[in-house]
């Protein structure tokens, strides 16, 4: 016959065997996060039981699973501190909300309810997906960053960014508003924004020295790129936007770059060398938009507009 153990030391293992695959959990230090305890008793210390899923500590998070929220005002991630690491690892965190794209003028079931809302700085996110909530998909403040994430279909803009903060290898596809926005002194690259219902890329309101580089806009309601004063725009393509293709305010650079078939004009800048604001233009290819090739600027090297090579004299 089988010896027995006793039932206080078999339950003092079993509780050892517990608290050394908790700690093989968090051996790397990073602190993780999932359905059952966003929904359940909180995924760790400082986050209440239930939605929104709260980082109050600087450090490295990290999902294991998809977050499905129940419905367009919830938020799915919160993150107040500063100092922070979210690891998608390549899950997705979805809502209840659509968008079709344009020309659809509305999105399906709006709400307050945000993918990820950092109001911290130095947070990053990236390597996942975030879908269908009823407002932004990423909102981060101050020298935030986004790398290697996907937003589509939500009502707000598929992603905020605050001053000094970088959108790195994205995808921003069908979101209401527009698809990258970000604060002044930013820079957004290797990124593709289609189909949004604003702008594809675009500055915040007074933003200035915005850098947009070897992205793609298309099909978007209104500009493919636009970027406030003191902006460049290097290496990168728009297509059938409803409105300019690129938009800039005086005193920036449009370098490398293609507007083609864009609703209005292909490229349009301010400031001239007169009024020493000018925005220089060259290495640039516009053409079959609805409006001018090219609407102000300086050039600066040789372009193409409507076929025609265009050389400064």
């Amino acid at each position: 016959m089988p010896a027995v153990m006793p039932r206080r030391i078999g339950g003092a293992l079993l509780l050892l065997t517990g608290l050394l695959a908790s700690s093989a959990r968090a051996v790397d230090g990073v602190l993780e996060i999932n359905q059952v305890c966003a929904t359940g008793p909180g995924c760790f210390a400082g986050d209440a039981p239930g939605f929104p899923v709260t980082i109050s500590g600087s450090g490295s998070y990290r999902l294991t699973g998809n977050l499905i929220v129940p419905n367009a005002s919830t938020t799915a991630i919160s993150i107040p501190g500063s100092g922070v690491t979210l690891d998608l690892n390549g899950f997705l965190v979805r809502g209840t909300s659509s968008y079709a794209g344009p020309p659809a003028t509305s999105c399906t079931n709006a709400g307050s309810g945000i993918g990820v809302a950092a109001t911290g700085s130095d947070v990053a996110v990236s390597n996942g997906h975030v879908s269908g909530m009823g407002s932004t998909g990423l909102s981060l403040g101050t020298n935030s960053r986004v790398e290697r994430v996907t937003v589509e279909d939500c009502c707000g803009n598929g992603i905020a960014i605050g001053i000094g903060s970088l959108a790195h290898e994205s995808v921003v596809n069908r979101n209401f508003g527009s698809g990258i926005i970000a604060g002044a002194a930013s820079r957004v690259s290797s990124c593709i924004a289609t189909r949004n219902g604003a702008s594809g890329v675009t500055s915040f309101a007074g933003a200035t020295r915005l850098s947009v580089e070897n992205c793609i806009a298309t099909d978007n309601a209104v500009d493919g790129i636009f970027g406030g004063q003191r902006s460049l725009v290097r290496g990168s393509v728009t297509r059938g936007n409803l409105d300019d293709g690129i938009a800039l305010l005086d005193s920036g650079q449009v370098l490398e770059s293609t507007a083609i078939s864009n609703g209005d004009r292909g490229i349009t800048v301010l400031g001239t060398i007169v009024d020493g604001n000018s925005t220089a233009v060259g290495l640039t290819v516009a053409n079959g938009n609805g409006g001018l090739e090219l609407s102000g600027g300086v050039l600066v090297g040789c372009n193409m507009f409507d076929l025609i090579p265009t050389c400064p004299p």
